[in-house]
């Protein structure tokens, strides 16, 4: 859990940074900014923090190790000195700007601060702060004019969307520190460099971690085998997901023997799953646990995966909500076309 109540801005530097396929679009600052009152300040702190939710968690890699990856080695550095905050922040910006090869990639403000009073799971702890604002959006401003009023257009950074973001905790650091990130731009390619170019993460390890990779593994299960060629149908995979659901919800532990017990029942079906899975480790190149700790906000994340819509053509989506054994799918040989029968008590 976070809790950013008394966090203090220690301190902030901005460059501007875009694109290195276009001239002029690295301008690095050479002072750090001091807010000129505490309301200012609380400002840019809401500004920075409020994106970030207690989910996902990641932490510094690279394929040559950690000593090669130059924002870890320069957030180090701010930790562990910080006289050296502004030029390390400059290195920052100039390596943001190395990485963004791209001519789409927007120019923008680069923010780097450092804040002291975050609390992470419990513990107390500094952090660096990496940010990007990459879009504006147009204000109206009233002004009063003798003894009426104007109107005159500025364009600004709207200080609810924060378009990308760092936030580095001074913990964990053999490990390549803990971070948590707010990405939230497109996910075509030019808008990938941000985490796989220029933070160069991994997901982090941890409860959170390992029931999304669960919840992913049951998903593609559930579109991978539980399928009308394997003389499965949709509602089948409706009532998987379903009780997939209900585990999660219910359990604080995950365990798979319980697991495949509770959830699929069958002996042949839990061997296809024990077979699928070996599958999908290879093909994923991930290692689904067997036993962890249930993150409820990991399954509120992946709710998307057990919203039990059936889409038909492009004519109908069926919302089951109830009991997926009151449908029953058949084909009209008149029409060659399937239906589904529903059987309900009463229409409201």
């Amino acid at each position: 859990m976070f809790d950013f109540s008394e966090v203090s801005l220690q301190s902030l530097i901005i460059h501007k940074v875009g694109s290195n396929q276009e001239e002029n679009s690295l301008n690095l600052s050479e002072h750090m900014i001091t807010p000129e009152n505490e309301e200012i300040e609380q400002v840019l702190v809401d500004f920075f923090m409020k994106p970030f939710k207690p989910d996902a968690f990641y932490h510094f890699d690279h394929e040559s190790g950690l000593e090669v990856n130059d924002i870890y080695q320069n957030s180090k550095a701010i930790f562990e000195n910080r006289s050296a905050f502004v030029e390390k922040s400059q290195f920052i910006a100039r390596h943001l700007h190395y990485v963004s090869v791209h001519p789409n990639i927007k120019t923008g403000e680069l923010y780097i601060a450092h804040f002291n009073g975050c609390v992470v799971d419990g513990e107390i702890t500094d952090a660096i702060g990496i940010f990007k604002s990459e879009n504006k959006d147009t204000f109206l401003k009233i002004v009063q004019q003798n003894h009426g009023y104007d109107v005159d257009m500025q364009t600004g950074i709207n200080i609810k969307k924060l378009d990308k973001g760092c936030l580095i905790f001074n913990t964990e650091a053999e490990d390549g520190y803990k971070l948590s990130i707010v990405d939230k731009t497109n996910k075509s390619q030019e808008a990938m460099y941000w985490m796989n170019d220029f933070l160069k993460v991994q997901f982090r390890e941890d409860d959170f971690y390992d029931t999304k990779n669960y919840i992913d593994l049951c998903k593609a299960f559930s579109d991978g085998v539980l399928t009308e060629e394997n003389s499965f149908s949709t509602p089948d995979q409706i009532t998987f997901m379903k009780r997939s659901k209900e585990y999660f919800e219910n359990n604080e532990k995950f365990d798979e023997q319980n697991f495949a017990q509770q959830v699929i029942h069958e002996p042949d079906i839990i061997d296809a799953f024990s077979g699928f899975k070996e599958e999908y480790k290879v093909s994923h190149e991930t290692e689904p646990n067997n036993d962890f700790g249930i993150s409820k906000p990991a399954l509120k994340k992946q709710n998307k995966y057990f919203r039990p819509v059936v889409k038909l053509d492009k004519t109908f989506h069926l919302y089951v909500h109830g009991n997926p054994d009151n449908m029953e799918k058949g084909y009209d040989d008149n029409r060659r076309m399937s239906f589904y029968k529903l059987f309900f008590h009463e229409e409201n």
